[in-house]
């Protein structure tokens, strides 16, 4: 456990000659998740605009300093 936490490199484990398992520092395997959900996220926004699912920033902005004004009134 030291080495893996020290090194950050992947232990494979094996039984019975073949790969069985593969032990990750904890920091590393976050990395790996955090990295993941990102890329999905880009996916997402890919797809999105290529099926012009998107609004442009002008209405967006123009949306939030409604809702701000709005909220500032009450």
């Amino acid at each position: 456990m030291d080495e893996l936490s020290l090194n950050k490199q992947p232990l494979l484990l094996t039984q019975q000659g073949k790969s069985s398992a593969v032990l990750l520092d904890a920091e590393v395997y976050q990395q790996m998740l955090d990295n993941i959900a990102f890329m999905q996220s880009v996916t997402e926004g890919l797809e999105d605009y290529c099926n012009n699912r998107t609004v442009p920033a002008k209405e967006v902005f123009a949306s939030l300093d409604k809702i701000i004004a709005d909220a500032e009134k009450r």
